[in-house]
């Protein structure tokens, strides 16, 4: 990948090209769970906005702020972790419209809840005094593909954390990590 980077950079150094910032706000859907057994998908949302810039041709650095309703679901407890991400992206165009999507993506918990049957607990009230905490900060790791047609842009994007949800031990093992794959679709513009 690291070639393909380099790659892209060197073969683009001289293309002229529309290098202005462009502003894309976004909304989308999250189909969300963490790496423990017998959690299943949370389907939630996502909304928030990317601004880009052109470096060449098919080079694309992006930076934004999205929030994403994440978590899971284990028999009938929803997991409700929700963040305000922070995707710093490189974008590696393959042809006019199609690019490859690679970055770091800091995320700031905004809350973590769990609810079933109508009743909901903040699981940071209810883990306070323990060894267990839900971490202030998730980073990930976005993969994907955006498609841009006109100015729509379409988004789809794996989003692996690299560290677990939770310090301390939940029943005995260590919390996962979120595992999020978001489809989002977006209109660019110029700034």
């Amino acid at each position: 990948m690291a070639v393909a980077m380099l790659w892209t950079l060197a073969a683009s150094a001289q293309e002229t090209v529309d290098n202005t910032w462009k502003l894309k706000p976004l909304a989308g859907i999250t189909f969300a769970d963490v790496s423990e057994e017998g959690v299943d998908t949370k389907i939630g949302f996502a909304v928030g906005v990317e601004a880009s810039k052109r470096l060449s041709k098919s080079v694309e650095f992006s930076i934004g702020a999205i929030y994403a309703a994440e978590g899971g679901e284990d028999d009938g407890v929803k997991m409700n972790l929700n963040y305000i991400n922070i995707p710093v992206l490189y974008n590696a165009f393959v042809s006019e419209q199609l690019a490859f999507v690679l970055g770091l993506q800091p995320g700031f918990k905004t809350s973590a809840k769990a609810s079933s049957n109508g009743v909901t607990i903040d699981l940071d009230k209810a883990f306070q005094g323990t060894e267990v905490a839900i971490r202030a900060v998730d980073l990930a790791i976005p993969i994907g593909l955006s498609y841009e047609y006109h100015n729509l842009v379409f988004d789809a994007r794996y989003n692996l954390s690299v560290t677990r949800y939770a310090s301390g031990e939940i029943n005995n093992e260590k919390s996962g990590r979120n595992r999020v794959f978001q489809l989002t679709l977006g209109y660019k513009f110029n700034l």
